[in-house]
Protein backbone atom coordinates (compact mmCIF):
# COMPACT_ATOMS: atom_id res chain seq x y z
CA UNK A 1 0.00 0.00 0.00
CA UNK A 2 1.39 3.40 -0.95
CA UNK A 3 1.70 5.89 1.88
CA UNK A 4 -0.19 9.14 1.56
CA UNK A 5 2.05 11.99 0.46
CA UNK A 6 2.53 14.85 2.93
CA UNK A 7 0.08 17.72 2.47
CA UNK A 8 1.58 21.09 1.57
CA UNK A 9 -0.19 24.09 3.03
CA UNK A 10 0.94 27.63 2.31
CA UNK A 11 0.66 29.59 5.53
CA UNK A 12 1.26 33.32 5.76
CA UNK A 13 2.59 33.99 9.22
CA UNK A 14 3.29 37.59 10.27
CA UNK A 15 6.73 38.00 11.77
CA UNK A 16 8.08 41.17 13.36
CA UNK A 17 10.22 43.37 11.15
CA UNK A 18 11.03 40.82 8.46
CA UNK A 19 13.90 42.20 6.38
CA UNK A 20 13.61 42.76 2.63
CA UNK A 21 15.97 39.83 2.10
CA UNK A 22 13.61 37.49 3.95
CA UNK A 23 12.81 34.17 2.28
CA UNK A 24 10.44 31.21 2.49
CA UNK A 25 11.33 27.83 3.97
CA UNK A 26 9.35 24.62 4.34
CA UNK A 27 8.59 23.41 7.84
CA UNK A 28 7.66 19.69 7.80
CA UNK A 29 5.63 18.61 10.82
CA UNK A 30 3.35 15.62 11.31
CA UNK A 31 3.08 14.79 7.58
CA UNK A 32 2.25 18.38 6.66
CA UNK A 33 4.47 21.02 5.09
CA UNK A 34 3.95 24.65 6.08
CA UNK A 35 5.54 27.48 4.11
CA UNK A 36 6.83 30.19 6.44
CA UNK A 37 8.88 33.33 5.90
CA UNK A 38 12.03 34.02 7.88
CA UNK A 39 14.88 36.52 7.78
CA UNK A 40 18.68 36.02 7.82
CA UNK A 41 18.85 38.38 10.81
CA UNK A 42 16.38 36.44 12.92
CA UNK A 43 17.56 34.12 15.66
CA UNK A 44 16.68 30.43 15.72
CA UNK A 45 14.62 31.19 18.82
CA UNK A 46 12.51 33.60 16.75
CA UNK A 47 12.22 31.06 13.94
CA UNK A 48 10.88 28.54 16.46
CA UNK A 49 8.08 30.96 17.34
CA UNK A 50 7.24 31.48 13.66
CA UNK A 51 7.09 27.74 13.08
CA UNK A 52 5.09 27.20 16.29
CA UNK A 53 2.49 29.68 15.04
CA UNK A 54 2.23 27.91 11.69
CA UNK A 55 2.20 24.30 12.92
CA UNK A 56 0.79 24.42 16.44
CA UNK A 57 3.89 22.60 17.70
CA UNK A 58 4.99 23.97 21.08
CA UNK A 59 8.22 25.97 20.82
CA UNK A 60 9.10 24.83 24.36
CA UNK A 61 9.58 21.21 23.29
CA UNK A 62 10.44 21.82 19.64
CA UNK A 63 13.33 20.14 17.90
CA UNK A 64 14.42 21.46 14.49
CA UNK A 65 16.68 19.64 12.08
CA UNK A 66 18.38 20.96 8.95
CA UNK A 67 21.59 19.23 7.91
CA UNK A 68 21.94 18.32 11.58
CA UNK A 69 20.50 19.71 14.79
CA UNK A 70 19.15 23.26 14.50
CA UNK A 71 17.28 23.55 17.80
CA UNK A 72 16.41 21.33 20.76
CA UNK A 73 14.64 21.80 24.12
CA UNK A 74 17.76 21.15 26.19
CA UNK A 75 20.09 23.29 24.06
CA UNK A 76 19.06 26.93 24.68
CA UNK A 77 22.40 28.14 23.34
CA UNK A 78 21.20 27.25 19.82
CA UNK A 79 18.31 29.73 20.08
CA UNK A 80 20.70 32.69 19.91
CA UNK A 81 22.26 31.66 16.58
CA UNK A 82 21.32 33.82 13.60
CA UNK A 83 19.64 32.25 10.59
CA UNK A 84 22.40 33.53 8.29
CA UNK A 85 24.93 31.43 10.23
CA UNK A 86 23.04 28.16 9.75
CA UNK A 87 23.12 27.70 5.97
CA UNK A 88 19.33 28.00 5.69
CA UNK A 89 18.25 29.38 2.32
CA UNK A 90 15.17 29.78 0.15
CA UNK A 91 12.97 26.66 -0.04
CA UNK A 92 15.10 24.83 2.57
CA UNK A 93 13.25 22.02 4.34
CA UNK A 94 13.25 22.08 8.14
CA UNK A 95 12.12 18.94 9.93
CA UNK A 96 10.05 19.78 13.02
CA UNK A 97 9.69 17.27 15.85
CA UNK A 98 7.68 17.98 18.97
CA UNK A 99 4.28 18.02 20.58
CA UNK A 100 1.37 20.40 20.40
CA UNK A 101 0.42 22.43 23.47
CA UNK A 102 -2.65 20.29 24.14
CA UNK A 103 -0.54 17.14 23.95
CA UNK A 104 1.93 18.57 26.47
CA UNK A 105 -0.95 19.24 28.84
CA UNK A 106 -2.05 15.62 28.52
CA UNK A 107 1.50 14.45 29.28
CA UNK A 108 1.64 16.75 32.30
CA UNK A 109 -1.57 15.24 33.63
CA UNK A 110 -0.20 11.76 33.01
CA UNK A 111 2.97 12.68 34.93
CA UNK A 112 0.84 13.76 37.89
CA UNK A 113 -0.92 10.40 37.86
CA UNK A 114 2.34 8.50 37.53
CA UNK A 115 3.74 10.26 40.60
CA UNK A 116 1.00 8.96 42.88
CA UNK A 117 1.99 6.36 45.45
CA UNK A 118 -0.44 3.78 44.05
CA UNK A 119 0.85 4.11 40.48
CA UNK A 120 4.50 3.98 41.53
CA UNK A 121 3.85 0.90 43.66
CA UNK A 122 2.13 -0.87 40.75
CA UNK A 123 4.92 0.16 38.36
CA UNK A 124 7.59 -1.11 40.76
CA UNK A 125 5.80 -4.43 41.11
CA UNK A 126 5.63 -4.86 37.34
CA UNK A 127 9.31 -3.96 36.95
CA UNK A 128 10.30 -6.42 39.65
CA UNK A 129 8.57 -9.32 37.90
CA UNK A 130 9.11 -8.46 34.23
CA UNK A 131 12.79 -7.66 33.70
CA UNK A 132 13.56 -8.52 30.11
CA UNK A 133 17.20 -9.22 30.87
CA UNK A 134 16.16 -11.99 33.28
CA UNK A 135 14.16 -13.81 30.63
CA UNK A 136 15.77 -16.74 28.86
CA UNK A 137 15.20 -15.51 25.30
CA UNK A 138 16.93 -12.19 26.02
CA UNK A 139 19.72 -13.61 28.20
CA UNK A 140 20.70 -15.95 25.39
CA UNK A 141 21.28 -12.96 23.08
CA UNK A 142 22.92 -10.70 25.68
CA UNK A 143 25.38 -13.34 26.86
CA UNK A 144 27.06 -13.28 23.44
CA UNK A 145 28.15 -9.70 24.17
CA UNK A 146 27.90 -6.61 21.96
CA UNK A 147 28.59 -6.89 18.20
CA UNK A 148 32.06 -5.84 17.03
CA UNK A 149 30.70 -2.79 15.23
CA UNK A 150 28.45 -1.61 18.09
CA UNK A 151 28.20 2.20 18.35
CA UNK A 152 29.91 3.97 21.24
CA UNK A 153 27.61 4.15 24.25
CA UNK A 154 27.96 6.18 27.42
CA UNK A 155 26.05 7.55 30.37
CA UNK A 156 24.97 9.85 31.81
CA UNK A 157 24.17 11.98 28.81
CA UNK A 158 21.56 12.70 26.18
CA UNK A 159 22.18 13.23 22.49
CA UNK A 160 20.00 13.92 19.47
CA UNK A 161 19.40 11.01 17.14
CA UNK A 162 22.48 10.12 15.11
CA UNK A 163 22.55 11.00 11.43
CA UNK A 164 21.83 7.94 9.33
CA UNK A 165 21.28 4.61 11.06
CA UNK A 166 21.91 2.91 14.38
CA UNK A 167 24.56 0.37 13.40
CA UNK A 168 25.88 -2.59 15.35
CA UNK A 169 22.48 -3.45 16.81
CA UNK A 170 20.60 -6.73 16.94
CA UNK A 171 16.94 -6.69 15.97
CA UNK A 172 14.96 -9.66 17.23
CA UNK A 173 18.39 -11.24 17.73
CA UNK A 174 19.50 -10.68 14.11
CA UNK A 175 22.23 -8.32 12.91
CA UNK A 176 20.78 -5.18 11.36
CA UNK A 177 20.51 -1.41 11.19
CA UNK A 178 17.82 0.81 12.67
CA UNK A 179 16.63 4.11 11.22
CA UNK A 180 14.25 6.55 12.92
CA UNK A 181 12.62 8.61 10.16
CA UNK A 182 10.37 11.35 11.65
CA UNK A 183 9.82 12.84 8.20
CA UNK A 184 8.17 9.56 7.17
CA UNK A 185 6.67 8.89 10.61
CA UNK A 186 8.25 5.46 10.58
CA UNK A 187 10.95 3.21 12.00
CA UNK A 188 12.89 1.36 9.29
CA UNK A 189 14.56 -1.92 10.17
CA UNK A 190 17.27 -3.04 7.75
CA UNK A 191 18.35 -6.68 7.65
CA UNK A 192 20.91 -8.13 5.26
CA UNK A 193 18.25 -9.31 2.83
CA UNK A 194 15.29 -7.00 3.42
CA UNK A 195 13.93 -3.86 5.05
CA UNK A 196 10.82 -3.42 7.16
CA UNK A 197 8.88 -0.17 7.70
CA UNK A 198 7.07 0.16 11.02
CA UNK A 199 4.77 3.23 11.07
CA UNK A 200 4.85 5.31 14.25
CA UNK A 201 1.06 4.93 14.35
CA UNK A 202 1.42 1.17 14.89
CA UNK A 203 3.76 1.60 17.88
CA UNK A 204 1.74 2.10 21.05
CA UNK A 205 4.70 2.30 23.45
CA UNK A 206 8.49 2.39 23.56
CA UNK A 207 10.24 0.84 26.56
CA UNK A 208 13.91 0.40 27.35
CA UNK A 209 16.00 -1.46 29.89
CA UNK A 210 19.69 -1.24 30.74
CA UNK A 211 21.74 -4.31 29.89
CA UNK A 212 23.39 -5.67 33.08
CA UNK A 213 27.15 -5.32 32.94
CA UNK A 214 26.82 -3.00 29.94
CA UNK A 215 24.76 -0.18 31.44
CA UNK A 216 25.82 2.17 28.63
CA UNK A 217 23.58 0.08 26.35
CA UNK A 218 19.87 -0.73 26.40
CA UNK A 219 17.35 -3.18 25.08
CA UNK A 220 14.58 -1.17 23.41
CA UNK A 221 11.13 -2.67 22.92
CA UNK A 222 8.71 -1.25 20.35
CA UNK A 223 5.20 -2.38 21.28
CA UNK A 224 3.43 -3.13 17.99
CA UNK A 225 0.46 -5.09 19.35
CA UNK A 226 -1.04 -6.04 22.70
CA UNK A 227 1.37 -8.91 23.26
CA UNK A 228 4.14 -8.30 20.74
CA UNK A 229 7.31 -6.23 20.89
CA UNK A 230 10.05 -5.67 18.35
CA UNK A 231 13.25 -5.86 20.42
CA UNK A 232 16.42 -3.95 19.53
CA UNK A 233 19.57 -4.82 21.47
CA UNK A 234 22.69 -2.71 22.12
CA UNK A 235 21.18 0.74 21.63
CA UNK A 236 23.56 3.37 23.12
CA UNK A 237 22.12 4.89 26.31
CA UNK A 238 22.68 8.51 25.24
CA UNK A 239 20.14 8.15 22.40
CA UNK A 240 17.30 6.57 24.37
CA UNK A 241 15.50 9.82 25.20
CA UNK A 242 15.69 11.08 21.59
CA UNK A 243 14.55 7.73 20.20
CA UNK A 244 11.52 7.57 22.48
CA UNK A 245 10.71 11.21 21.86
CA UNK A 246 10.83 10.95 18.08
CA UNK A 247 8.60 7.87 17.94
CA UNK A 248 6.06 8.84 20.58
CA UNK A 249 6.05 12.43 19.30
CA UNK A 250 7.45 14.60 22.05
CA UNK A 251 10.89 15.25 20.56
CA UNK A 252 14.28 15.62 22.20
Amino acid sequence: MLEEAPTTTTTTVPVPEVAEDGFEVRAVYSRETKIVQISPEQTIGEVKEVIAKATGCSSKQMKLMFKGLLAAPNKPELDAILVKATGLKKKAKILVVGAKEEDLEMVSNADKISSTVAFMAESSAMTATKKWCDEKEHKKIIEKGPPEDVMLGYRPGQEALPEGSFTGVLIQGKKGRLQIKPEELAVVVHYNDRSQHIPFSSISNVKSEEIPGYEQYHIVGLKVSQNRYVFIYWVPAQYISALKGAIIGFGF
